[in-house]
């Protein structure tokens, strides 16, 4: 049965070869019979969606962010060793100690009366003109004070301690010159006291006022 076929007189759908309605038994005619055609709804125009493609498993992957470089390492300070740090000693003191060494090997005393190492000046001569001659010598604690201020040279926190040690070999070279100054001048004798000083006096000299006035230098400097 066509839905599109209705009677014109009761409305009842009827079929398409039908000459009376089965309902009311109106005559039918073709034009009657016809049901005007329903209008067909428009189609909706189908809403255009972007396709997203596929991705492709065999297409390079997009390039990623380039990775940052690391940051360098911090330059260190100060080269650091597993053992302890030795610092390295002004080269002023170093020679001064060389020199303090090689002086008690020099004439301290040059003169017709006598000449004199370090090795041949009694100690106790610094304080007293009549020392016995089999005292110790001169020679003996110059030596021990330059063997401890080449070991303070590596110390500079006890610059201190080194220059102390430094004074009293000044004060000892310069003793010798004032007691030699006593002896000529109970001699009578009208030289110059210092053309009988010899050059390890002056050697000593310099080189203790160099280990009172090097500056202390600290590790890695």
């Amino acid at each position: 049965m066509n839905a599109a076929m209705q009677c014109a007189e009761c409305g009842a759908p009827i079929r398409t070869d039908a000459r009376y309605c089965d309902e009311c038994g109106t005559a039918q005619t073709r034009a009657e019979t016809e049901a005007p055609a329903r209008p067909v709804a428009a189609a909706e125009p189908a809403v255009a969606t972007a396709a997203t493609p596929a991705a492709d498993p065999q297409s390079p992957p997009a390039a990623a962010a380039a990775p940052q470089a690391p940051a360098a390492a911090p330059a260190p300070a100060a080269q650091r060793g597993d053992g302890i740090t030795i610092p390295r000693p002004p080269a002023a003191a170093l020679w001064a100690v060389a020199v303090l060494v090689v002086a008690g090997l020099f004439p301290w005393i040059d003169s017709p009366y006598r000449i004199a190492r370090a090795w041949d000046i009694p100690t106790p001569f610094l304080y007293d003109l009549q020392a016995p001659t089999d005292s110790l010598n001169l020679g003996i604690p110059l030596l021990a004070a330059a063997a401890i201020l080449l070991a303070l040279v590596f110390v500079p926190s006890l610059t201190w301690l080194r220059k102390g040690i430094a004074f009293v070999v000044l004060a000892a070279a310069v003793a010798v010159v004032v007691q030699w100054g006593r002896f000529l001048h109970q001699a009578g004798t009208t030289e110059s006291l210092l053309s009988f000083i010899g050059i390890g006096v002056y050697a000593t000299v310099v080189a203790a006022t160099l280990l009172m006035v090097a500056p202390a230098r600290r590790a890695g400097a």
